[in-house]
C-alpha cells in the first residue's frame, strides 16, 4: 500500500475561504509492503518485504508512460515501511511501482482530488441568527465525506453529493451577537486494488478549514 498524504498549511491567512495553491502544500510519500505466503493467508499471516524497490512517480497531466515521471525511490525504514523526504507541490498523477526478488512488480496511477475550500460562510461575516447557515465547498467529488462542526463541536457528517449540498448548521446553535467558528472537516479517498500479490495506491487528503463568523 502507498500513502500519498497532502498537508496544506494551517496559517489562517491561508486557510478559511482561500483556495489554496497545489504547488505549495507538502506531501508525503509513506508505503507498507507486505505479503501473504498464499492464497489462504489471513492479514495476521502477513510477511513485511524488507529488501523490496518502491518507487513513486510524480507526472504531469496527461503523464502516461513511465517516461514521462519523475522517481522517487523510498528508503525502508523497518518491518515493510518505507518513506521518503517531503516535497512541495502537488502532482497532477502518481504512479507508484513495488517490487522484490521472487515478487512480480506491481504498478498503480492515480490522479489526486483537487484541495477544497469553504465558499460559505464567509470568514468575518454576519448572519442571521434566525435562519439555518449552510455550508458549501467546493470541489464535490464522488469520494468525499465531510464533517460540519461550530466552535469545535461535531455537528453533522455528509457521505452523499445530495447531503453535502444541503449541509448546514440549525439556527438554534447560533448565538446571538457573539463570534463564533464554523469548521469543515473533509476526507477525499480513493484506493485502486490489484489481483492478488499486487500493491495498491491511495490518496487522502485530509484538511480542516475553519472560518470566523458572527
Amino acid at each position: 500500500m502507498m500513502d500519498v498524504e497532502v498537508s496544506p498549511d494551517l496559517d489562517p491567512s491561508v486557510n478559511g475561504n482561500m483556495e489554496v495553491d497545489p504547488a505549495q502544500v507538502d506531501v508525503q510519500f509513506r508505503a507498507t509492503f507486505m505479503i501473504r505466503p498464499d492464497n489462504n493467508s489471513t492479514e495476521e499471516e502477513e510477511v513485511a518485504v524488507t529488501d523490496g524497490t518502491v518507487r513513486i512517480g510524480l507526472g504531469d497531466e496527461g503523464a502516461s508512460d513511465d517516461a514521462d515521471f519523475e522517481w522517487i525511490e523510498l528508503t525502508h525504514q523497518g518491518d515493510g515501511v518505507y518513506s521518503a523526504p517531503s516535497r512541495r507541490g502537488l502532482a497532477a498523477v502518481y504512479r507508484s511501482q513495488m517490487e522484490a526478488p521472487g515478487i512480480k512488480k506491481s504498478t498503480n496511477t492515480l490522479e489526486p482530488a483537487a484541495i477544497p475550500h469553504i465558499l460559505s460562510p464567509v470568514q468575518g461575516e454576519s448572519y442571521s441568527r434566525r435562519e439555518a447557515l449552510g455550508i458549501s465547498f467546493e470541489p464535490i467529488e464522488s469520494n468525499t465525506m465531510v464533517e460540519a462542526l461550530l466552535d469545535g463541536r461535531f455537528l453533522k457528517r455528509a457521505s452523499q453529493p445530495a447531503e453535502q449540498e444541503e449541509l448546514a448548521i440549525s439556527a438554534a446553535w447560533l448565538n446571538a451577537g457573539a463570534g463564533q467558528t464554523v469548521g469543515l472537516k473533509r476526507m477525499n479517498f480513493d484506493l485502486t486494488l490489484g489481483s492478488v500479490g499486487q500493491s495498491s495506491i491511495v490518496f487522502t487528503t485530509l484538511r480542516q478549514v475553519d472560518v470566523d463568523i458572527h
